[in-house]
C-alpha cells in the first residue's frame, strides 16, 4: 500500500471514530447544541455524512448489548466488518478479528437461546415502544405507531416527546417536521406543542413543521384543527389549509394541494406556483446550506415543480438559476442570495 493510500485510510478512520463519539454523546444527552454539532459534522464533506450514517447503524445495532436481543449478534458482526475493512491486507489481524467475533457470538447464543424466538418475533411488530422520546437524525424518516392507535411520521432530524394521559394526548415537537394521523377520541384531545404554538384536534390528519427555529407551520390534510399561540392569537384550519407562525405572529391562512403538503413523506417536495421565498424556506432544511434571503426579500418569483429532497442542493441551484439569482459564498455554509 502506498503512503498516500495509508494516509487516506488513517484520515477516514479518524472521521469514523469522531462520528461514533459525537453521535453517542448526542444520544446520551440530546440538546440543541449536540444536535447542531452533529449536523455541522455531517455538512463538512460527503465522507463525514457517510461516516455519520455508518455510526448511526453501528449504535443502533449495539443497543442489543443492553437489550438481550438479536441486535447484539448483528452488532458483533458489524463491528467485525469495520475491523475487517480497516485491517485489509494484514492476515494475522484478520484471523484474530474473526476468532473474537465467533467467540462472542457463541457466548451470546448460549446465554440467550431461550429468548431468541420471542425477540425475533418482536421485530416484526409495529413499533409501540414504551419510551416517550422518538427521534431521527440526518437523512432519516420514521413512522411511529402510538398506543392510542394514532400514527406519527417523523421527517429528517426530528424529535418528539409523547405523553398519553387518560384526559389528553400531548406531543411536544422539539425540532423537525412531523405528520400526525390521529385516532378519533372526542373526550381525549390530541395536542401538539411546537415552540409556543399549540395545535389541538380530536381526530384528523395534519402536519407540524418546526424545521426553522422561529417559524412554525401547521398544515391540514384531513379534518379540522385549531392553532393557538401563547399571545392568544388563534386560527382554525380545514383540509388543504396551512398557516405559519413567525416570531409569535400568526400569518394569513393559505390553501395548498394535498400533494404539496404531504409529499415529503415520499421523499419529494412539490411546489405549485409557490412564492419563491417560501419555496426556498421549505427546501432549505434539506440542503447543505443556510440561505440568506435578505437581499431578495421582495422577489415576486413563483416556483413550480417536483424536487427530490435527497438531491436538495441540485434543486436549490436549479431554482436559483431559473430565477436569475446569484449568490456569494458559501461562507460557513451560508449562501447570500442576490
Amino acid at each position: 500500500m502506498s503512503d498516500s493510500d495509508e494516509n487516506n485510510r488513517s484520515v477516514q478512520q479518524a472521521i469514523e471514530a469522531q462520528a461514533i463519539d459525537l453521535l453517542a454523546m448526542h444520544r446520551r444527552s440530546p440538546t440543541a447544541k449536540t444536535a447542531a454539532a452533529v449536523e455541522e459534522f455531517r455538512k463538512q464533506s460527503p465522507k463525514h455524512d457517510v461516516a455519520l450514517r455508518s455510526a448511526d447503524r453501528f449504535l443502533n445495532l449495539s443497543r442489543g448489548l443492553q437489550s438481550d436481543s438479536p441486535g447484539l449478534l448483528q452488532s458483533i458482526w458489524y463491528q467485525s466488518e469495520l475491523c475487517l475493512a480497516r485491517l485489509a491486507g494484514r492476515p494475522y489481524a484478520l484471523a484474530s478479528v474473526l476468532l473474537i467475533a465467533l467467540a462472542m457470538t457463541g457466548t451470546w447464543y448460549a446465554m440467550n437461546q431461550s429468548r431468541i424466538e420471542s425477540s425475533v418475533a418482536s421485530l416484526a411488530v409495529s413499533e409501540r415502544a414504551p419510551a416517550n422520546l422518538y427521534r431521527t437524525i440526518g437523512k432519516q424518516q420514521r413512522k411511529i405507531d402510538l398506543a392510542d392507535g394514532s400514527a406519527v411520521w417523523l421527517g429528517w432530524n426530528t424529535e418528539i416527546a409523547v405523553s398519553l394521559a387518560p384526559e389528553e394526548r400531548l406531543v411536544t415537537l422539539r425540532r423537525g417536521i412531523a405528520a400526525f394521523q390521529v385516532q378519533s377520541a372526542s373526550d381525549r384531545p390530541f395536542l401538539v406543542d411546537a415552540n409556543g404554538v399549540r395545535t389541538r384536534v380530536t381526530g384528523t390528519e395534519f402536519i407540524v413543521d418546526l424545521q426553522q427555529r422561529k417559524r412554525v407551520e401547521v398544515a391540514v390534510l384531513e379534518g379540522r384543527v385549531e392553532v393557538e399561540v401563547e399571545n392568544d392569537q388563534t386560527a382554525v384550519l380545514v383540509a388543504s389549509e396551512s398557516v405559519t407562525v413567525t416570531d409569535g405572529s400568526v400569518n394569513d391562512v393559505v390553501t395548498r394541494t394535498a400533494e404539496e403538503l404531504g409529499s415529503w413523506r415520499e421523499g419529494m417536495l412539490v411546489f405549485s406556483n409557490r412564492p419563491l421565498l417560501d419555496a426556498l424556506r421549505t427546501l432549505e432544511p434539506y440542503t447543505s446550506f443556510a440561505i440568506d434571503m435578505r437581499q431578495i426579500s421582495k422577489h415576486p418569483g413563483l416556483v413550480s415543480g417536483v424536487f427530490f429532497i435527497d438531491q436538495a442542493d441540485d434543486a436549490l441551484f436549479t431554482i436559483l438559476e431559473s430565477h436569475y439569482l446569484t449568490y456569494s459564498g458559501p461562507t460557513r455554509n451560508v449562501l447570500e442570495l442576490r
